[in-house]
């Protein structure tokens, strides 16, 4: 709810374990996870198209 987009957790697979929030309908990109050994998380990013601040009313 904070970000207005739905968050995508990966682990161990290229299809998400969980999408939370998945009936967003937005155009940003979801904000993507992957879960390590049930204790660690970490961001997924595509470092050609940045997404940080998306759905916080920041321009773009």
């Amino acid at each position: 709810e904070l970000y207005n987009r739905p968050i995508e957790v990966y682990e161990y697979s290229i299809e998400p374990i969980n999408i939370v929030h998945g009936m967003y309908k937005t155009d940003n990109e979801p904000i993507r996870l992957s879960y390590h050994c049930g204790v660690h998380y970490n961001s997924i990013i595509d470092p050609w198209r940045p997404t940080a601040g998306h759905g916080l009313g920041l321009p773009d």
